[in-house]
């Protein structure tokens, strides 16, 4: 065993836990049932779960229920008109919208959007508009108009999924729609569960599928009506998770969902909106369950998830919480860290073992200045069994999917070595190692 193997052994002795300076997920409860697909949304202080598909009927419900996140309970409050689930929710003042979704694969809630009271617990048929016949939409509240953006349209929708609208900006008050963007893409069709986050009058609209899972982000400004795709992307491929806007900040985290190599995702990233074109992005600490179509939101000074699938179909009924933090960002960390950076890779552990589609992880690591930067990879007898990275690489957030399927079972070390191109930069040389475990 050779002397590398005793410095890796301290390095990883003295690394402390990745950014723990800004929390970990914790389980806080469990629900005694699942749910996938609902929408969750706040009204008075109180959280309202909107449909699904529930595992006790196997099937999309109309259940309009309240839900308390610290026990894990649902009560009964009311019932929609239509059974749905992965259907599009926004709340205005006591009153609680909601458009789209599907009820058992191929049956549709025919267009029709529908208002429940929360003082009254009554529902109401608010419009009908085939163009609404799509499931998976994204949604936000701007004023008082719902703006939807995607879905997957049924055949019966007006538009035959040709030239369908992508955006679309609906007046609760005059009970229609009052703008609508078809998006230029090369396929002329349009993507389902993108996951969007408002910033000013900007829409940042991220990830998605359509043929493929995306990793695209782009930003669709409402009072110019001009839709960019911006130059950077998700650190990795990503649908049907969810999206947030931190308070008072400028960051946005996204997190969970799915993509072609692992049916559910337990990573989260990080995107800091430098300006209306410009975004950085980080790995960061990882949601405790894999999870897709799960409900998520901002409740008493924290951002709570529940529910979904994970990467077998099985209902997830962990309830996970992050508490947030109080302050807004300063200016050094909107422009980044100070110095270099090894994040620990997601997920970890990989492998067969760690579940379907694993053997891939997820490293990143980030450049104050463009530097030389040096990656490998070491078996615990410190012998080298891969080199990803080696070479001159930009300043900024950068990460690399590394295949572990030809490796056995067992503890590796990601050991990087970077130093700046331009000496005056005044930073030094960076060395830092992390454990990583393949089942």
């Amino acid at each position: 065993m050779n002397r590398f193997f005793h410095i890796l052994t301290l390095s990883i002795l003295l690394t402390l836990p990745l950014c723990a300076q800004n929390g970990n997920w914790e389980v806080v409860g469990f629900t005694t049932r699942g749910l996938s697909g609902g929408q969750a949304l706040v009204v008075d202080s109180v959280i309202y779960v909107v449909g699904g598909y529930s595992d006790s009927v196997q099937a999309a419900v109309d259940w309009i229920r309240t839900f308390e996140p610290t026990t894990g309970k649902y009560t009964l409050v009311g019932r929609m008109k239509k059974r749905r689930a992965f259907h599009s929710a926004v709340a205005l003042g006591k009153k609680i919208y909601y458009a789209g979704g599907e009820y058992y694969n191929t049956r549709e809630a025919n267009g029709t959007i529908e208002v429940f009271d929360t003082e009254t617990k009554t529902t109401v048929f608010l419009d009908s508009n085939k163009t609404f016949n799509r499931y998976l939409m994204a949604s936000t509240l701007i004023d008082s108009s719902i703006y939807f953006i995607g879905g997957d349209p049924y055949q019966s929708s007006p538009h035959g999924g040709t030239n369908y609208p992508y955006i679309i900006q609906y007046s609760i008050s005059e009970k229609r729609i009052t703008y609508q963007y078809t998006a230029q893409f090369s396929n002329q069709n349009l993507r389902e569960g993108q996951m969007i986050a408002v910033n000013g009058p900007n829409i940042y609209i991220f990830g998605g599928e359509y043929n493929t899972i995306l990793s695209h982000i782009y930003r669709f400004n409402y009072e110019t009506r001009q839709l960019i795709k911006l130059s950077s992307n998700l650190l990795i491929p990503r649908t049907n998770g969810r999206a947030f806007k931190l308070p008072n900040s400028l960051q946005v985290l996204i997190y969970g969902g799915f993509n072609e190599s692992s049916f559910a995702l337990s990573s989260v990233e990080q995107y800091t909106l430098v300006d209306s074109m410009s975004i950085s992005a980080r790995a960061m600490n990882p949601l405790n369950y894999r999870r897709r179509n799960f409900m998520s939101l901002h409740y008493k000074e924290a951002l709570y998830i529940w529910g979904g699938t994970n990467e077998y179909g099985q209902f997830v009924k962990s309830i996970e919480r992050l508490q947030m933090p109080t302050t807004s960002l300063n200016e050094d960390e909107i422009s980044g860290p100070e110095g270099f950076i090894l994040y620990q890779n997601y997920p970890n552990p990989f492998g067969a073992s760690a579940g379907r589609n694993h053997d891939i992880t997820n490293i990143s690591f980030y450049l104050p200045a463009e530097s030389s930067v040096s990656l490998r990879i070491y078996n615990i007898l410190g012998e080298e069994v891969s080199a990803p990275v080696d070479g001159l690489h930009g300043a900024g957030y950068h990460t690399l999917q590394f295949d572990g399927s030809g490796l056995p079972a067992g503890i590796y070390f990601c050991r990087m070595i970077a130093s700046p191109s331009d000496n005056s930069s005044g930073k030094t040389r960076f060395d830092k190692t992390n454990k990583m475990i393949i089942r």
